[in-house]
């Protein structure tokens, strides 16, 4: 049987980097630790006053002076509020994402695989809850061509690319297994599992009171649903 490649790349689904030789280690200068201190301290900044008066009633100016830096150096990092939510996110769930990819397991069956990809991303939101509504919010008038978005943007959406593609490859997998039968695209198949995901934890971090337990148990049974229809071809 042909083995689908990863969508926009043209590697198989089983292919797995190779490890590139370690560089050496450069030392870091005085200008960059400032910077890096400087986006620290914006970063922390902007997370405290999104979080005390929300998104719509915070301000550069108030974020640049809880930061201690002049508002033109805010920019240097971020287009405008919304990319500077985005600038605050990303730093943050990079971690997450590599997290959820390196602890999927290999071994179990695909229903169990699709939540344990899930399950960092909602501990994050559990306890990030204030941010992670207002970028859901912000990132749904995304356009990719529109210039009214910045770098920031870009990025956060880049990742969210990964994740579909990671969804993509685990019903690829489960098919190469024999898990699942279905004849259509896995590229297709793993577009609707992936906003079936984007659905669940859209409605969850919009709930009253999020639990992690609950919105792991509602995204299982709706990916049991599809997933049941996968399964007999």
């Amino acid at each position: 049987m042909a083995i689908e490649s990863l969508p926009g790349t043209g590697a198989p689904i089983s292919a797995r980097p190779r490890s590139r030789p370690l560089a050496p280690q450069r030392k870091i200068g005085l200008r960059e630790l400032g910077k890096s201190e400087r986006q620290r301290r914006i970063n922390e900044a902007a997370k405290v006053v999104f979080g005390d008066v929300g998104y719509d009633a915070a301000t550069t100016r108030e974020i640049a002076h809880r930061a201690h830096v002049s508002i033109g150096t805010i920019f240097v990092y971020a287009r405008d509020k919304r990319d500077l939510l985005f600038l605050v996110i990303n730093d943050e769930l990079n971690p997450v994402a590599d997290q959820a990819r390196q602890e999927l397991p290999d071994d179990k069956p695909v229903l169990d695989r699709l939540c344990a990809l899930a399950r960092p991303w909602y501990r994050y939101f559990a306890d990030n809850l204030t941010l992670g509504r207002h970028a859901f919010r912000e990132m749904t008038f995304y356009e990719p061509e529109s210039q009214d978005f910045g770098e920031q943007c870009a990025r956060y959406r880049a990742r969210m690319h990964r994740i579909e593609n990671w969804h993509f490859e685990i019903l690829a997998q489960g098919r190469e297994r024999g898990e699942l039968k279905f004849k259509g695209s896995a590229a297709v198949a793993g577009n609707l599992i992936y906003k079936i995901y984007l659905a669940e934890i859209r409605t969850w971090i919009h709930g009253t009171k999020p639990d992690v337990g609950q919105g792991i148990k509602s995204l299982r049974t709706k990916f049991s649903l599809v997933l049941d229809g996968l399964r007999n071809g």
